[in-house]
């Protein structure tokens, strides 16, 4: 249009309007080239934990101007930081769990410890009771999500599997796996062998 021989006939404001608007879009077609490299969900770099932080600080620092704030890329980049938090409070969501539990064992362990040399039989069966509450070996809603290969509640794409991915939900499901299988799991047998509780 700009380049049309009636374009300079057009009053000054006419003019300025269009060489504004199209400045908006020359800067939103930039801004969106450079969204398209730098924000990506979630789901798309969750292979590794490494990949994920790289891709949370891109998303997270990414500024869309306050003018295009109100744009499909403007919501895309705000969703994508969304997401990018939700994974994160998944994530402590499932490490919290998990030590809850192993804190829950230890103290269940140290429980049993004294009905091995006394033969109570009522103080067993409930010892057996809340060994089976405290032995689920996944959050409630992960474990039904994960059988049902269905996706984190508001994150695109996310399963309970690939929070797996976090050293930090590694190290704590190892450990709670520990305590559950090596010490809990054998306190429950002892129990068991010394005084017949019915399962």
């Amino acid at each position: 249009m700009q380049r049309d021989e009636h374009f300079a006939r057009l009053p000054s404001e006419t003019q300025t309007a269009v060489k504004e608007h199209v400045q908006e879009l020359k800067d939103y077609i930039q801004l969106k080239q450079e969204s398209d490299e730098a924000v990506k969900l979630p789901m798309h770099v969750l292979r590794s934990e490494k990949e994920f932080e790289e891709y949370e600080k891109l998303a997270q620092n990414f500024k869309v101007p306050g003018a295009l704030a109100d744009t499909p890329l403007g919501a895309y980049v705000r969703e994508a930081q969304r997401q990018y938090t939700r994974v994160r409070e998944e994530v402590k969501a499932e490490i919290d769990w998990l030590h809850a539990q192993e804190k829950r064992a230890k103290a269940l362990y140290e429980k049993g410890a004294p009905l091995l040399t006394s033969a109570d039989a009522k103080q067993a069966e409930e010892w057996i009771q809340q060994y089976r509450e405290v032995r689920i070996p996944r959050r409630e809603e992960g474990a039904k999500l994960i059988e049902n290969k269905s996706g984190v509640k508001d994150i695109t794409g996310v399963t309970y599997e690939l929070l797996g991915r976090f050293k930090q939900v590694q190290d704590a499901r190892k450990s709670w796996d520990q305590e559950r299988v090596e010490r809990l799991d054998t306190m429950a047998k002892l129990i068991r062998a010394k005084i017949p509780v019915t399962d």
